[in-house]
């Protein structure tokens, strides 16, 4: 049986190879490691459903070893790339949640670059998926819309893999959306209001990953998104803060942060010293930090862990201009709090999703599956 993970498949033509045994550690606190899924907030919730497998193995090469190492908890971003990383033996696939290398030369001097390595593994579940994804995409344009035509061929319920929603302004944002299972009735509300071009992905693991981004291509998406503005103005491509101006964003994304988010912020032809500003209640706002000029810098926007709502904004004073070439903000919140969440049923055919939304506002979907079954 040849195992792989991402890009690297073991055996002893590919340099790297793992022994017959595999082992089953001791439980460990995986939130220890600052490393871990990048150091973020949740880390610390290792579930007792997960699974931590622990392989030795051998690389007769210092290249086969490092394109293991790349999925390391110290070097693999475990934040943005994690969602289809998998186990596989060629039947089947066991999602993993975390990887863990260990590693030491061969003390044999006819084995320079042999390397004797421990592997540990953070499985999802025991169970495991097939091999296909499975997906549903397309646009909600009315309420209700019904998506049919959910499979699964497995002998357990498949939780989605990922759930996404995107905004589309459509005489007003997209608001209240949900999703609801067509038999059993579990609902997943996605957010009290999804801004244009706004997308807000749900994970397996009751963590959901938000982003909001407008690179100002054209005039639109800023005005349908700002919460409020004055003496701010769309030129080309930016924004034009003139003095004694401001700009403010208004989020109702209903799932608590579980970190604080990150601003992404363009400015040129900076004067004087506009600032950035938080804010969770539009009343009392924090200092952020003085704005400076540059490309893609991040801010992060503080004391907001646990809220779901919460506003940013720049202020100008008389002083002070400024142009914005872009704005992204980026966020992860859990969704722990909505159980049970629509699953397919083991053995399902033709299982259906309905989804709901208030007036105002279209809704992008893409649903990611596989099958699930009990080994």
């Amino acid at each position: 049986m040849s195992y792989s993970i991402g890009s690297v498949t073991f055996s002893k033509a590919n340099h790297i190879w793992l022994h017959d045994t595999k082992g089953w550690p001791d439980h460990y606190d995986y939130s220890t490691l600052s490393a871990w899924r990048g150091g973020k907030a949740y880390i610390g919730d290792h579930r007792s459903k997960e699974v931590i497998v622990q392989w030795t193995g051998i690389a007769d090469t210092r290249a086969a070893l490092v394109t293991l190492a790349a999925y390391d908890v110290n070097n693999y971003d475990w934040n943005e790339d994690a969602s289809d990383l998998y186990l596989s033996d060629g039947t089947q696939q066991w999602k993993i949640y975390g990887l863990g290398l260990a590693y030491r030369p061969m003390v044999d001097a006819s084995q320079a670059n042999v390397f004797a390595f421990t592997l540990n593994l953070i499985l999802s579940s025991i169970a495991s998926k097939g091999l296909t994804k499975h997906t549903k995409t397309g646009t909600a344009t009315s309420s209700p819309t019904t998506v049919t035509g959910f499979a699964n061929s497995g002998s357990k319920d498949a939780a989605f893999d990922l759930v996404k929603f995107g905004g589309i302004y459509s005489g007003g944002n997209l608001t209240s959306p949900q999703i609801a299972h067509g038999t059993t009735g579990a609902v997943l509300q996605i957010a009290d209001v999804l801004l244009d071009g706004a997308d807000f992905s749900f994970l397996e693991d009751y963590i959901a990953h938000h982003s909001s981004v407008d690179p100002l291509s054209n005039t639109n998406r800023w005005g349908y998104n700002k919460s409020a503005s004055s003496g701010v103005t769309f030129s080309v491509d930016h924004l034009v803060f003139a003095n004694t101006s401001y700009l403010k964003f208004r989020y109702r994304l209903l799932h608590p942060l579980i970190q604080d988010p990150v601003l992404t912020l363009s400015v040129s032809n900076l004067v004087g010293t506009p600032v950035l500003e938080v804010s969770t209640d539009d009343v009392n706002y924090y200092l952020v930090a003085n704005i400076v000029a540059g490309a893609l810098i991040d801010y992060t926007l503080p004391k907001l862990i646990g809220y779901d709502e919460f506003y940013w904004r720049i202020t100008c004073n008389a002083s002070d201009s400024m142009d914005l070439d872009y704005y992204g903000l980026d966020s992860w919140h859990s969704y722990s709090g909505q159980t049970p969440v629509p699953v397919i049923s083991d053995g399902a055919t033709n299982e259906s999703i309905v989804i709901t939304k208030a007036a105002g506002g279209n809704a992008t979907y893409d649903f990611e599956w596989y099958d699930n079954s009990m080994i």
